[in-house]
This record gives C-alpha cells, sequence and structure tokens, in this order.
C-alpha cells in the first residue's frame, strides 16, 4: 500500500517539487522519498521550490509595469513642435505656420501650399491682433494688402518648386526608355509653373494697389514684405521670366524625346 501511495505521489507530480497532496479520503500521503540534495538556485514559497531567476523576472516587470503607468510629466520644449492651443479661422494663423525645410519634398512644399491657399481665402484678425502695429483704417488697408502680397509671392514660390519634383532638366542618349515617365513628369512640372506664374501675377497685382498708399505714413514694421513689394514694381522679382525659361525647356525637351532612337543596352555576362 506504501509503495502505491508513493507511486500515485510521483506521477502527479515531478520530484523537484515538494508538496503534500490529501488522498480523496482524506488521508494525508507521506512526503516522496527522495536523494535528491535542495537545489541552491531556489527558494521555498507556499510549499513549493521556485527558482531564483524567474523571481528576479519578476520583481523586474512588477517595476517596469509601474514605470510604464505612472504619469511622467511632459514638456512642450521637450518636443519638435509646438501643439497649437486655439482654433485656426483667420489668415495671420495660417500665415505664422508656413515652414522652409533646407531638403524640400513634396510632403513640405503641399503642406505649406495647402494652409497658404487657406490663408488668402480666410479673413484677417482683429488689428489688434495684426502682425505690426496698426495706428488706423487706411494703415490697416495697407497691411492687409501688403499681405495679401506676400502670401501670393510665397504661393508662387512653392508652386514653382513643387513643379521642379517632376521635372527633368537635361536628356540623354538613354533617355528614350525612360520617355513615357519623362513626358508625364513634364505635364505634371508644366500645370504647377503656370499655376506658379498665374499667383506671381497676382502678387504684381497687389504690389501696385500697396504702391498708392504712403509708405512714410503707413509703414509696418514688416521690413522684409516692405522691401518685397518694392522689388517686385522694380523688377529685381522676376519669377515670370524664370517660368516662362522653364515652360519653353519642357517643350524643347519633348522635342528631343521624339527624335531619341531607342538605346539597346545588354548586361554582361559575369
Amino acid at each position: 500500500m506504501e509503495n502505491l501511495k508513493s507511486s500515485f505521489y510521483e506521477e502527479l507530480k515531478p520530484n523537484d517539487i515538494k508538496r503534500n497532496f490529501t488522498y480523496d479520503k482524506g488521508e494525508k500521503l507521506p512526503p516522496t522519498p527522495t536523494d535528491k540534495p535542495l537545489n541552491q538556485n531556489k527558494i521555498l514559497s507556499f510549499g513549493l521550490e521556485i527558482p531564483k531567476p524567474r523571481i528576479a523576472k519578476t520583481i523586474f516587470l512588477i517595476i517596469f509595469l509601474s514605470i510604464c503607468l505612472a504619469k511622467i510629466p511632459a514638456d512642450t520644449k521637450n518636443f519638435k513642435f509646438k501643439p497649437i492651443n486655439k482654433r485656426l479661422k483667420f489668415v495671420e494663423d495660417f500665415f505664422q505656420i508656413y515652414n522652409e525645410w533646407l531638403y524640400q519634398d513634396l510632403d513640405s512644399i503641399s503642406r505649406n501650399i495647402y494652409f497658404l491657399e487657406l490663408a488668402w481665402s480666410l479673413p484677417f484678425d482683429h488689428p489688434i491682433r495684426a502682425l505690426t502695429p496698426i495706428s488706423n483704417e487706411t494703415h490697416w488697408q495697407r497691411y492687409k494688402l501688403l499681405i495679401k502680397t506676400h502670401i501670393a509671392l510665397l504661393l508662387t514660390k512653392n508652386y514653382l518648386d513643387f513643379g521642379k519634383q517632376f521635372y527633368k532638366e537635361n536628356i540623354y542618349f538613354y533617355s528614350k526608355e525612360y520617355e513615357k515617365e519623362l513626358l508625364e513628369g513634364y505635364d505634371i512640372a508644366e500645370k504647377y509653373f503656370k499655376s506658379a506664374l498665374g499667383w506671381f501675377g497676382v502678387a504684381k497685382k497687389y504690389a501696385k494697389m500697396v504702391s498708392v498708399y504712403d509708405p512714410q505714413i503707413y509703414a509696418t514694421t514688416l521690413h522684409h514684405m516692405e522691401d518685397e513689394y518694392r522689388k517686385l514694381l522694380n523688377g529685381e522679382i522676376y519669377y515670370d521670366v524664370t517660368v516662362k525659361r522653364l515652360l519653353k525647356k519642357i517643350a524643347q525637351n519633348r522635342e528631343k524625346l521624339k527624335m531619341l532612337k531607342d538605346f539597346e543596352w545588354v548586361e554582361p555576362i559575369p
């Protein structure tokens, strides 16, 4: 009978875990005899021998979860962006989030175009929150025309930069292989170059409207915009010449592609 009980216990639990089980009739089974010494890498807890490395992992997990669930204070200075705490609904709001990057791509340029076109169509904020001190209503009218001139010029520049992302300046003897892709790029570039040319005409129109007001009496602290509209009137800013040159170059490149012969190149076998 003793051997039967002992074998029944050994089938229930391996020898490295020691625990007293109770038989169905309420009789206690004797502990399993074993010659194996107690493992020094295990500790006795609740009647079980638990390995010490498992305890260390459990403690580490508890500490890790407590850190993750804790409310860690954060400051906006720790981030590269500044969250906007108010609703954007005026020209000045969208105008001030315009950015320029050293290396531009389609996403950054289209972002600027989107915000600038919103700024163009929205109303201006209250004169007390203008980008420059406003003294009277006439001063405010000149300020609004000056901002419109600058926005139109920025849209000219950004549409030009956007079109250049699809523009290939040179055609080579092997370019016939990529004729379809090049022609598609020229179609897209031509569309945006023409949009840039249209916005440049708008910028010149508003610059003339700004010049009606006396710059000495109704001057603003937006000095770069003041210089900008004067350069527009004097012809020192000539995006129109640049755009027309690019459109002419696109027409020439299309003719070159038609005249090119197919270029065959076979990769040498190593």
